[in-house]
């Protein structure tokens, strides 16, 4: 297959962002409402944005309780939340002795990428990425190699979704994505790309900069990153009228993006994410806070009428609380000259739909935090209750997220061994696969546990021990739930191990039993 064109990617990106711009309101009016401080579409990204229309505060809080509670429970910190572990295919052909060694080989590879997962950069940036993906339905991380770092020789950031767009094929796989950077300044293209071709008119910008006779430039550019053979990466400089001018080209074995998405629509890229379901409510919460805030002041500061008697000049009076609205009379014959408005003071009624409008916002952003202190106790039973009932909600997107997650193991590995910190290890989820053991994929993973061990209840209580023993391979079940639990394989012992334990074990027994040894308690043939 041959390279795609600048002008081709470029044309294929304008496709998509004529897609991207259609959802450009929506998702403006929901970051407005949900966070308005981060809103990426208002204002400019130098200044702080102006948050006139929060008057409500409940979706600004859930949405960061939300991201913080998706880090601890999807990629929590120093937490070994991914593992390497042998694909079914290896599982058919390799004996399970083989499998256990090949577990432990691999352990040095889950270190090196746990030293990624675990840097303050990445938790950063992932953080980051689920405030995009809570409240716009995706988000964006572009992995890098960084070999100017020792430290951190893989660079993971968090890309505002408002500057990307993607595009998928036929199947369904995402196959570009297009990124404008406006304002980048032309002095940082060689720091970003040391290998960049500079253009004559860059060059002449950047002579006029430093003899000081023209201020820092800035231009805009395009990024795409589109699959053919390969993952072509490009960053093309867009002159009006004029062809693209390509500055940097690579390609990669892995995709340097990995998207996030909460969901999609048929036939679209795109999907709503929980701020963009709870956006009528947040709207309506709003709302009626506004409306709140206007009739207490209207309570306190109050509103009056004024008679137009030549002494109040009405073109100084404005109608607002406080303020004073000429009329002809304000009561009797000929009235005081001032007297007060009466207003409705009793809005009461909002405060019920105030707290059910909450209640929504709170359930859609999964905010089911525990009751304060100072309330009813909880049972246990309730706060195992909450857990399952998230585990439930977002059960849906555990999988589109698991494949996400595995996309991101794949490239960090991919940048680790070009930069010769791990062997070749090529993970395809058949030979070798990726198991993700964060807490919220391990809970669902206990309920298969939960299963197993109830069904061994029921055989114990129906037949005893001997029925146990004759229906279930006890030995090798203790090392399959240690797997379902996340355990080490380090601390497992594999086949061979077991049988040269009972083999120990057993001429220990023969020899008490022939008089060699005396009786020794339980706890020294353990130890």
């Amino acid at each position: 297959m041959a390279e795609i064109t600048a002008r081709e990617c470029a044309q294929r990106s304008d496709q998509a962002w004529d897609i991207r711009d259609l959802w450009r309101s929506l998702l403006s009016e929901a970051y407005e409402l949900a966070l308005a401080a981060r809103n990426p579409y208002t204002g400019s990204k130098k200044n702080a944005k102006p948050m006139n229309r929060q008057f409500d505060s409940t979706a600004p809080i859930s949405v960061i309780r939300a991201a913080n509670r998706l880090l601890m429970e999807l990629t929590p910190p120093d937490y070994e939340w991914v593992n390497l572990a042998p694909g079914p295919l290896l599982e058919m052909q390799f004996k399970e002795n083989d499998i256990a060694v090949l577990k432990k080989q691999l352990q040095p590879v889950v270190k090196m990428l746990a030293l990624v997962f675990s840097s303050g950069k990445f938790i950063n940036a992932i953080w980051e990425m689920y405030i995009d993906l809570l409240i716009a339905g995706m988000g964006c991380l572009l992995v890098m190699p960084n070999k100017k770092n020792d430290v951190e020789p893989v660079s993971v950031t968090c890309v505002s979704q408002s500057e990307v767009a993607t595009e998928y094929d036929a199947h369904g796989d995402l196959c570009g994505v297009y990124r404008k950077r406006s304002n980048f300044k032309v002095r940082q293209i060689l720091q970003m790309w040391p290998d960049a071709k500079m253009p004559a008119e860059l060059e002449a910008m950047l002579k006029k900069q430093a003899s000081g006779k023209a201020q820092d430039p800035e231009i805009d550019l395009l990024e795409t990153c589109c699959y053919g053979e390969a993952w072509e990466y490009k960053v093309q400089w867009r002159k009006s009228g004029d062809d693209p001018v390509v500055i940097y080209k690579t390609t990669y074995a892995t995709c340097p993006w990995v998207i996030f998405n909460w969901s999609r629509l048929p036939g679209l890229p795109y999907g709503p994410g929980p701020v963009l379901l709870a956006l009528p409510d947040i709207r309506t919460a709003n709302m009626v806070v506004e409306m709140l805030l206007k009739n207490s002041s209207l309570a306190l500061a109050g509103m009056y009428i004024a008679q137009d008697d030549g002494v109040l000049n009405p073109a100084t009076i404005r109608i607002t609380p406080g303020g004073i609205i000429p009329v002809a009379r304000t009561g009797g014959p000929m009235g005081s000259s001032i007297a007060p408005l009466p207003t409705s003071r009793n809005f009461d009624v909002s405060q019920l739909v105030l707290e059910e409008l909450r209640g929504n916002i709170k359930k859609t952003l999964f905010d089911n935090a525990l009751p304060a202190a100072e309330s009813t106790v909880r049972s246990p039973t309730e706060i195992m209750e909450r857990v399952r009932e998230l585990s439930q909600d977002i059960g849906g997107n555990i999988g589109r997220f698991t494949t996400d997650l595995v996309q991101l193991v794949r490239r960090v590995m991919d940048i680790q061994h070009s930069l010769g910190l791990i062997p070749p290890v090529k993970v395809d989820q058949y030979a070798l696969k990726v198991q993700v053991n964060s807490p919220l994929a391990r809970a669902q993973a206990l309920n298969e546990v939960k299963v197993v061990v109830e069904w061994l209840s029921t055989v114990n209580q129906l037949g005893g021990p001997q029925a146990v023993m004759l229906a279930a391979k006890v030995e090798d079940i203790y090392g399959w739930i240690a797997g379902k639990m996340g355990v080490a394989p380090d601390l497992l012992r594999d086949r061979a191990e077991r049988e040269q334990m009972q083999q120990q074990v057993a001429q220990i027994v023969a020899s008490q039993q022939a008089g060699a040894l005396p009786a020794q308690p339980a706890a020294a043939l353990a130890a």
